[in-house]
């Protein structure tokens, strides 16, 4: 292996950290869509199967405002899937498999609704976004794997 991938493993492997310590719902801890997938590797952050270009337009924003909405419940939401699809982000998600008291059931039903709109939201932002820089999209592929690019990536890139 080079000694340029050991570089990028280990700084992906750091960068991971930062992110599941400030937002602890984007590491891996169910496997069903991902089977091979090791639950208990660090680097294995769900924001990493986001474009480049929304990890640094957006990421940042949409896991402060689930964070927000999540309150003591953060550590109960598990993602699922996380993933661009048809040039718009997808997060499917659920609540740990846990014994709830019927007023943490009430809370968290009222908490479900907010997730949603967060994750509207953030499906309409990620549809106009670039998916290489961040920029506002303004072309899109027309053939193959549709997604969004700003005109000098879209150049660049396609």
């Amino acid at each position: 292996m080079s000694n340029e991938m050991k570089d990028w493993i280990r700084d992906r492997a750091e960068e991971a950290k930062e992110w599941v310590e400030k937002y602890p719902f984007l590491r891996f801890k169910d496997n069903r869509c991902y089977p091979w997938q090791n639950i208990e590797e660090i680097e294995s952050c769900w924001m990493f199967n986001l474009p480049v270009g929304w990890q640094n337009s957006f990421g940042v924003q949409m896991c402060d405002e689930l964070m927000a909405a999540l309150g003591k419940y953060a550590d109960d939401f598990i993602i699922i899937q996380l993933k661009e699809k048809y040039n718009s982000i997808r997060l499917y998600w659920d609540w740990a498999d846990k014994d709830y008291i019927d007023e943490e059931s009430k809370e968290m039903n009222a908490i479900n609704d907010m997730i949603d709109n967060i994750i509207c939201k953030y499906d309409e932002i990620s549809y106009n976004t670039c998916v290489v820089c961040g920029k506002p999209a303004t072309k899109y592929t027309k053939s193959g794997w549709f997604q969004g690019y700003c005109s000098e990536c879209y150049e660049r890139f396609r």
